[in-house]
């Protein structure tokens, strides 16, 4: 969401696009959340990763660190974003 925004902010932003991630699935009951400690601490990702390997293994563990890496190297400008403010 921060990178949608930022790409807004400079004009750059073409188009539109739902960045809703398994928000659908969670609402739907599709997909169960992490428990809370996990969610606390940032570790959700690895509770729906060990949920569903077979899935979420090649973007979680290939693909991520490989879009981590480019986004390092490039000006995109990141910024946490602080609970609650989406």
């Amino acid at each position: 969401m921060i990178v949608a925004h930022r790409l807004a902010e400079r004009g750059r932003a073409r188009g539109l696009a739902f960045i809703i991630g398994a928000s659908i699935d969670f609402v739907t009951g599709k997909q169960r959340r992490a428990p809370r400690w996990m969610q606390r601490i940032g570790f959700e990702w690895l509770y729906r990763l060990l949920s569903n390997p077979r899935r979420l293994a090649r973007r979680y563990l290939i693909r991520g660190p490989k879009f981590l890496a480019y986004v390092g190297r490039s000006k995109v400008a990141w910024k946490a974003a602080r609970p609650g403010t989406g």
